[in-house]
């Protein structure tokens, strides 16, 4: 993606045309068109500051929060269980597993669907509706009294939800260089859910027995849903659909987002569907391995998202106390991936270095929990805390498909390929973790330890497989030993290299 002419104009000039980034239709070049008297404009570094923290300061709260309530009303069904979700609603054997899986096979149905409609029309637009419905959705989950019933209710919240991480990832692309992308994914995605979940989990515990048929959980996916179904409509009202429509821009500042964004080689926003992109994405055999990196490393956030409040339970603690415990459960979360992104964020070289890295602290804390005794709960309780990092390795993993994904089509056709292996993970994992093994569900802690270790090593050969294809690259682009490691462009662009 080319920049804009930079030459000075002189007084008598005529008015200089601005420098297209392609011949077709793109939102960036329609940007660099109503925008063509800043096109000579030189743009200071101070200014890009000026206009990165404003867009900071606009677009991350409100994609951090609605992220949270993705986060949130997804892992309810926690919080739930400690207060009777299970004998309220006659679960026996493996369906409490399934109440936990079934929202990922909403996912995969309504996959291509949403892939479709993503494409067609205002990505901002249509994620505050699938918003608000999913909202509804969580609400009327408090109205179920039997297996079918929570499982419909859950199976359309995950229908619904499918839009969430695509979304906002597409959403940043479209404003951020792709080096200040990774923090900026940590934050929005943090694991505040466990946190908020936590602490509503914590009130709602203070409701006295018997006060009426709302009892207990069926007030948390009130109060959880209610809020969500708010929250949309102020974002279908303010969110954006891209930099062009963005009303808290000047026009000038849209310019200076596209030039500033132009160094990704991304693109912004095109509605037209390009097969060539498509194609180059499914027969990428990289695709594959952070498709299966994100399978395993997913396999014990499905397990615990479902199960932990549980775990924690069994440990002996009560159900009021079990609400606390929860909480450290996203701080460490959270703070794994920040210490992660960050490191990412400064490397073009090392991420694959830092996925598999990532995973060496919740192999230790599975271990923990395997070799230590029931009745030791502290050590057990930590153990589970430590797990709880795997997040920074899938953190750094959204980062590395963004950085190395060019064109919209493609970006759109790899951030589902990513969310199918999030959802293929999230449904075993709640699988593994078989009734009859309660309270120590060996099954699930030998998953999450085998899961781990095959990523470490998907990992380092996708590392390996970028270091080999850049070697190549530098060779035919006939670049010195030291050449600063970019984003590659298309297959056409040898000059290009990976971001590894």
């Amino acid at each position: 993606m080319g920049d804009i002419e930079k030459t000075p104009q002189a007084a008598e000039e005529a008015p200089v045309e601005p420098k297209l980034l392609s011949d077709e239709y793109d939102v960036a070049n329609q940007i660099l068109a109503d925008t063509a008297q800043f096109a000579n404009e030189e743009f200071t570094p101070e200014e890009d500051r000026k206009l990165r923290w404003k867009i900071d300061w606009r677009l991350i709260p409100v994609l951090t929060i609605s992220a949270t309530l993705n986060g949130v009303d997804k892992v309810s069904v926690s919080t739930a269980a400690i207060y009777g979700l299970q004998s309220d609603l006659g679960l026996v054997g493996n369906q409490y597993s399934w109440v936990g899986s079934i929202i990922y096979f909403g996912g995969l149905l309504f996959l291509i669907p949403t892939l479709w409609a993503m494409h067609r029309f205002p990505i901002g637009k249509y994620y505050a509706v699938n918003i608000f419905l999913w909202g509804a959705i969580e609400m009327i989950m408090a109205a179920c009294h039997n297996f079918g019933g929570i499982m419909a209710c859950r199976f359309l919240l995950g229908g619904l939800e499918a839009c969430s991480t695509p979304a906002i990832t597409i959403i940043y692309t479209m404003f951020y260089k792709k080096s200040e992308q990774p923090l900026r994914n940590t934050i929005t995605f943090g694991a505040y859910s466990s946190v908020i979940n936590g602490l509503i989990g914590y009130a709602i515990g203070f409701i006295p027995a018997g006060s009426g048929s709302l009892l207990s959980w069926r007030w948390l996916f009130i109060v959880l849903g209610g809020v969500t179904v708010l929250w949309a409509v102020f974002v279908f009202f303010y969110l954006p659909d891209n930099p062009g429509d963005c009303r808290w821009l000047t026009p000038r500042e849209k310019a200076m987002v596209v030039r500033r964004v132009s160094e990704n080689q991304t693109g912004i926003e095109n509605k037209k569907w390009k097969w060539y992109q498509f194609r180059e994405c499914i027969f990428d055999y990289r695709t594959y391995l952070l498709f299966f990196y994100i399978i395993g490393v997913t396999i014990p956030n499905g397990g615990l998202n479902t199960f932990n409040g549980l775990v924690i339970k069994q440990l002996g603690f009560t159900s009021h106390t079990t609400t606390l415990l929860q909480i450290p459960t996203g701080l460490f979360s959270t703070l794994a991936a920040v210490v992660a992104s960050l490191f990412a964020a400064r490397t073009k070289r090392f991420r694959t270095v830092v996925m598999a890295a990532t995973l060496l602290i919740p192999i230790v804390g599975t271990i923990l929990n395997k070799a230590t005794d029931r009745s030791n709960s502290g050590a057990r309780l930590a153990g589970v805390y430590l797990i709880y990092t795997f997040y920074a390795g899938y953190m750094v993993a959204l980062s590395m498909y963004q950085a190395n994904t060019a064109g919209h089509t493609k970006k759109v056709t790899v951030s589902y390929v990513m969310y199918l292996a999030y959802a293929v993970g999230n449904i075993i994992g709640p699988q593994t973790f078989i009734a009859s093994q309660a309270p120590q569900y060996t099954g699930g802690i030998t998953a999450m330890l085998v899961s781990y270790c095959v990523c470490i090593c998907l990992a380092l050969v996708l590392g390996f497989s970028y270091w080999q294809d850049n070697k190549k690259r530098q060779v035919l682009a006939g670049e010195a030993e030291g050449t600063e490691f970019l984003d590659m462009t298309d297959k056409e662009n040898k000059a290009f290299v990976y971001t590894s």
